[in-house]
């Protein structure tokens, strides 16, 4: 519960200044594109900060998107950006949340601060109707990625970024393994539920 205290108080100061990487949007929509979400999906954006994917997942055409995120702040800021009823907005810690059942989820410049993969896991499995999909992904390579989560980040909000094949070993029980990058442009895992 410590770490929970910790991660909002930490995002929720970083909230006002937090702003999105406009150089990036191209892979974000690469990373859109590969997901290959179906229309009419319900699609959780875990870790979803003020909604930098929300333009991109409402080119997919959803019936719902559900924003989540642990920093009030953040979902605070996400609300006064986003006005569209396909919207929702869930604050607090996934592990811990009543999330209704969803076709997918997305967890975008997020993973790193998932310190308990293998319980993340178990709770997406939990939320994601059958053959669902996850997406794991970062704008960034994942040297790049853990390079910034080295420095000034204690080690109770943020863990390591593995290969994709050496994050998968937490997912496995629960997902197939379909797709992943892992370059120097962008990291990406695609998952379905088994």
């Amino acid at each position: 519960m410590h770490n929970n205290i910790e991660m909002k108080e930490y995002f929720d100061r970083l909230a006002p200044s937090w702003a999105t990487d406009e150089s990036e949007k191209v892979i974000r929509e690469e990373i859109q594109r590969m997901s290959d979400f179906k229309s009419g999906a319900v699609i959780a954006d875990i870790g979803s900060g003020k909604g930098v994917m929300v333009p991109h997942l409402l080119e997919t055409n959803p019936s719902c998107i559900i924003e989540i995120d642990i920093s009030s702040e953040m979902i605070r800021f996400a609300k006064e950006q986003w006005d569209d009823i396909r919207i929702k907005f869930l604050c607090g810690d996934i592990l811990q949340l009543d999330v209704p059942p969803c076709d997918a989820a997305v967890i975008f410049n997020a993973l790193p601060h998932f310190v308990d993969r293998r319980k993340l896991a178990q709770k997406l499995a939990s939320i994601l109707k059958p053959k669902g999909t996850v997406i794991i992904a970062h704008s960034k390579s994942r040297k790049a990625i853990n390079e910034i989560h080295r420095e000034g980040i204690s080690e109770t909000l943020s863990a390591k970024l593995q290969s994709p094949l050496e994050e998968y070993e937490n997912f496995k029980q629960y997902f197939s393994l379909d797709n992943t990058e892992d370059s120097s442009r962008m990291y990406f895992i695609k998952m379905t539920k088994l």
